[in-house]
């Protein structure tokens, strides 16, 4: 055989090595994208909870503190581990961790009574954790059409 006739030859098997070793390539890259995809999609759900905790926690805290010189709507006992759950859930997977951590402090009126004196909380707290909350999980924010209901005190019918 010469030259010329081994070239085509040579050629395919050239084109047959790039393409598998593409093929395996793009293999690969999809086998971690799905991987990375899942990681975030189970870090998004942790968030999730954690936050949606973390929301609880403030509701029941207002449930049971006055508001507006009205008596507390639902006084009752809650498990303070919630709140700590809470805390870390935020601490272990929110993006913005601290930011979170400040505006869950500020809504549930968590202090240290040993080094900080109380400090009122309410519903403009809460709205302003409620936007950190959206911001963490890449939602869009709420436009309160009457900022005097961004709390349910109460409703008819209910305890």
């Amino acid at each position: 055989m010469n030259k010329n006739e081994e070239r085509p030859g040579r050629l395919a098997a050239i084109v047959a090595v790039v393409c598998t070793i593409l093929t395996i390539v793009v293999q690969v890259a999809g086998y971690y994208c799905v991987a990375r995809d899942k990681r975030n999609e189970e870090l998004m759900l942790h968030r999730r909870q954690a936050l949606m905790s973390a929301l609880e926690v403030v509701d029941h805290a207002y449930a049971n503190q006055s508001m507006g010189g009205r008596p507390p709507s639902n006084p009752h006992p809650y498990d303070i581990s919630l709140a700590r759950n809470s805390m870390n859930g935020i601490i272990i997977y929110c993006k913005d961790p601290n930011k979170v951590l400040a505006a869950f402090a500020e809504a549930a009126g968590i202090i240290n009574p040993e080094t900080q004196p109380p400090r009122t909380h309410g519903p403009k707290e809460l709205a302003v954790f409620r936007d950190v909350v959206c911001d963490e999980l890449g939602v869009s924010h709420v436009q309160y059409s009457d900022t005097n209901v961004v709390w349910i005190y109460s409703l008819p019918g209910a305890k």
